[in-house]
């Protein structure tokens, strides 16, 4: 079994379109991580774990359903499961036990979301928590 940590590392060098390109075609051609297409996606939901591993939740198809402000406003319309791992067979049936539990939640009911207001609140946060660090740590200069 995986953590997600293992899986899914947060890079803090930002590419460029080339950049991206580059390494992609550099994964696809090595047959041990070759490249498939899974789904389009519009924004991904979360990630969920279970006894095998690890879910990620991708919202697939979205319908825009009013405005705040300047932000656009969506209604999710359809949710695909993704399994980030490869399936144990020691742990198959009870696996699917939570797995159809967690379809039975209906993801296309009441949720919505708007791209533009999530980045900009994360945006002041970083931007917050840079500052308030900065502060904290001239505070704690000048008194010790």
């Amino acid at each position: 079994m995986y953590d997600l940590s293992q899986i899914l590392v947060e890079q803090k060098t930002e590419f460029d379109a080339k950049s991206v390109e580059e390494r992609f075609s550099a994964l696809d051609s090595d047959p041990q991580t070759r490249l498939r297409f899974v789904t389009d996606a519009k924004a991904i939901f979360g990630f969920v774990k279970f006894l095998m591993g690890y879910y990620a939740v991708i919202i697939t198809s979205t319908t825009k359903i009013g405005k705040i402000g300047e932000h656009c406003l969506y209604r999710v319309d359809k949710v695909k499961i993704i399994p980030l791992f490869i399936y144990e067979k020691a742990f198959l049936e009870e696996e699917n036990k939570y797995f159809s539990c967690f379809r039975n939640f209906d993801m296309t009911k009441q949720i919505y979301f708007s791209v533009s207001i999530v980045y900009i609140i994360n945006r002041i946060l970083t931007i917050c928590q840079k500052t308030f660090s900065k502060i904290l740590l001239s505070r704690l200069k000048e008194r010790y």
